[in-house]
């Protein structure tokens, strides 16, 4: 499948990262890019903000090379790759992202959940 083809060359350029054989670079309007030859790695991050709130969150992840052009969603495997590049590269990114205590709590919450529905019916 298409998908995998893409999960597949992820992983081939992050493992490139990972031996230094790439180089990533942040830019002032927030594209991280590698050059390999006269071609160019591209990626950044795309936000949605609400009209009737402030701020925004990076919400996928936009990513473009000779041959392919891309959007993963956050908690696909692709954007999960695409952060672990960044994670590797050395471009001062860190994850605000904290996927761990995320699910403890939505596991807390729907195991609140088990409780009280045993008891009888949530209303």
């Amino acid at each position: 499948m298409r998908h995998q083809a893409t999960n597949d060359l992820l992983r081939r350029l992050l493992q490139l990262t990972k031996s230094k054989l790439i180089e990533w670079n942040k830019d002032d309007d927030g594209w991280y890019s590698a050059r390999l030859h006269s071609h160019f790695i591209c990626f950044r991050f795309l936000f949605y903000e609400a009209t009737n709130q402030l701020g925004a969150d990076p919400r996928f992840i936009e990513f473009s090379m000779p041959g392919i052009n891309a959007v993963f969603a956050f908690g696909t495997e692709g954007a999960d790759l695409l952060l672990e590049i960044l994670s590797v590269a050395n471009v001062g990114f860190v994850s605000k992202v904290d996927v761990e205590n995320g699910l403890f709590l939505a596991n807390s919450i729907l195991d609140c959940l088990n409780v009280k529905a045993e008891s009888g019916p949530i209303v």
